[in-house]
C-alpha cells in the first residue's frame, strides 16, 4: 500500500507535532508540506520537517488557498499512491491512528473518502467524525470527482462542495471510528485578530459563491449540476482546476486575501 500525507502549514499551533505523530505509524508515508506562511515559527518548523528524505517541501509562503494546495498534493500523489491522507496543520495523531485510517481506506476502496473520529479540543468533546480536518481519500474520488473547487478560497466550503459533488456522483464516504486524532479547530483564526477579520469577508464570499453554484446553501441545494447547467458534471478536471467553470462563473476577487 502506497500512501501520501498532505499538510498545508499556515499556523502550526502544535509545531511539528502533525508530522512527527504521523511518522509514528507503521505505514511508510511520503509527506507533502505546503507552506502558506512567512511567520518565523512556521518557517522554522517546516524547514526542520523538510530535512527528512520522505518529505516533499513546497514553500510557497503565501495564502494561496487550501483547495489549491490540496489539489496540487492529490495530483502529485495519485501519480503513485493508492491512498492520500489530508490533515489540517492543527491536528495531532494518536499512536496507531494513521495505520487504522489507512487500513479502513484500503478495506473500502469504493468509498471516496474515509473520515475519522477524534477529539475537538476547542469544545473538549469527542467527535465521531472530524470531517475534512483529517481524512483519507481513495483513488475513486480522484477518478470520479477530480479536484476541489479552487473558487472557494482561502478556506471553508470546499469540503461541502466536494461532498455535494460526490453525492451527485453516487459516491459514499466511510468512517474510521476507533481513532483519537486531536483537532484544535480554526487555530490560526482564533489566534490572529486580523486574520479573523479577513475570514469574515472571505467566508461570506465563499458562502455566496456556493449558493450561486448550487442554488442554495449546503443541505438545501436546488441544482443537480453546477450553476444549473446540464453540460457540467460533478468532476473538475485536474488540468482545468485553476479555472474550472470559465468566465462569468469563476471568481476573480482574489484580492480579498491579503494575509
Amino acid at each position: 500500500m502506497d500512501v501520501a500525507l498532505v499538510v498545508v502549514a499556515y499556523g502550526l499551533p502544535f509545531g511539528t507535532a502533525p508530522f512527527e505523530s504521523a511518522r509514528r505509524s507503521l505505514q511508510p508515508l511520503t509527506t507533502y508540506v505546503f507552506r502558506h506562511s512567512t511567520t518565523p515559527s512556521v518557517v522554522a518548523a517546516c524547514e526542520r520537517v523538510a530535512t527528512s528524505p520522505d518529505v516533499v517541501y513546497l514553500p510557497y509562503g503565501v495564502n494561496r488557498g487550501l483547495a489549491n494546495s490540496w489539489n496540487e498534493g492529490m495530483v502529485r500523489a495519485f501519480e503513485w499512491a493508492d491512498v492520500v491522507l489530508f490533515a489540517n496543520d492543527d491536528v495531532e495523531f494518536a499512536d496507531g491512528d494513521v495505520d487504522r485510517l489507512v487500513a479502513t481506506a484500503a478495506a473500502h476502496p469504493e468509498h471516496y473518502v474515509v473520515t475519522c473520529a477524534g477529539v475537538e479540543l476547542s469544545r473538549r468533546e469527542r467527535a465521531p467524525s472530524l470531517g475534512y480536518a483529517c481524512f483519507a481519500m481513495n483513488r475513486v474520488a480522484f477518478d470520479e470527482l477530480g479536484c476541489l473547487d479552487q473558487n472557494l478560497f482561502p478556506i471553508y466550503c470546499e469540503d461541502e462542495d466536494h461532498s455535494r459533488r460526490a453525492a451527485l456522483a453516487g459516491l459514499r464516504e466511510a468512517n474510521c471510528p476507533d481513532t483519537a486524532v486531536r483537532h484544535f479547530g480554526s487555530a490560526a483564526i482564533r489566534g490572529h485578530p486580523e486574520l479573523d477579520r479577513q475570514n469574515r469577508v472571505t467566508h461570506a464570499a465563499n458562502f455566496a459563491y456556493y449558493q450561486r453554484k448550487w442554488g442554495g446553501p449546503a443541505g438545501h441545494e436546488r441544482f443537480r449540476n453546477p450553476f444549473d447547467d446540464p453540460s457540467l458534471g460533478p468532476r473538475i478536471d485536474p488540468d482545468r482546476r485553476h479555472t474550472p467553470y470559465g468566465p462569468g462563473r469563476d471568481r476573480t476577487d482574489h484580492h480579498i486575501v491579503a494575509i
